[in-house]
């Protein structure tokens, strides 16, 4: 029997499974231990993919995801420290502290984004498609993990809560969103609830446009969602902030 199969390569994980799964289908369908022959074909994908072209979207996804305990443990430094006490002394406004922080932050994401970047590159990572693109999507992601940082430094009383509780929440999160592994060989149940945080579609979007070249229209989505996510947790860090300088 020969069998002409045509798939996408740029699933690593996928489509080394693809071969396998295919000969024994066939051998339990005809009941039998029989030769099979299969003529493989990639498609979809205008350069040779590797195995950094693949991880190393989700690494950097993963490296933005570490600015949750990062921007958590630094906000309730300065709420421990009697920081923001003082600042109830002040004209300032609960949005400005916010903003401030946060500029910060972004100057810090900002630098990782390139340097995993460039990294990336140097281990032979190809970008495809448009790094502008990309690096909107990662730059999204890093406000969405710096606002639900500022979330649990909100709801936190102390530093030894606030790291515990970021590493609890990101390490989970990591999993769900296909960081290190495709999302395709997770039960159906297990992707729909990665859906439902904003890093699941980022590594997907990164993966999109790092591997396959694909524009704006085709990430659209996803890019979407992140722009959502980071507006509704931003001001809901506000919100909470404003309420904690209150109380």
């Amino acid at each position: 029997i020969i069998l002409e199969l045509v798939y996408d390569e740029s699933d690593l994980t996928v489509s080394s499974q693809i071969i396998s799964t295919i000969n024994v289908a066939v051998r339990n369908f005809a009941r039998v231990n029989i030769p099979v022959t299969i003529h493989t074909h990639q498609i979809n994908v205008e350069t040779e993919v590797s195995q950094i072209d693949f991880i190393a979207p989700g690494i950097i996804i993963f490296g933005l995801l570490i600015m949750v305990p990062t921007s958590a443990r630094i906000m309730v430094h300065d709420k421990e420290t009697g920081f923001m006490s003082r600042l109830l002394a002040t004209p300032t406004y609960p949005w400005e502290f916010i903003a401030g922080y946060s500029a910060s932050m972004l100057v810090v994401a900002i630098v990782q984004i390139i340097i995993f970047i460039l990294l990336g590159m140097a281990f032979g990572m190809n970008i495809v498609g448009n790094i502008a693109l990309a690096f909107l999507i990662f730059f999204l992601t890093a406000i969405c993990s710096i606002s639900i940082g500022m979330i649990v430094a909100a709801l936190s009383k102390s530093e030894n809560q606030a790291e515990p509780l970021c590493w609890i929440i990101s390490m989970p999160l990591a999993v769900l969103s296909g960081v290190w592994f495709s999302r395709e060989i997770m039960p159906g149940y297990i992707q729909f609830l990665g859906d439902i945080f904003p890093y699941s579609h980022a590594v997907s979007a990164a993966r999109m446009v790092i591997i396959r070249g694909a524009e704006f229209s085709a990430v659209s989505n996803s890019i979407i969602i992140l722009t959502i996510w980071a507006i509704v947790a931003f001001s809901l860090g506000i919100i909470l902030f404003r309420l904690k300088m209150r109380a």
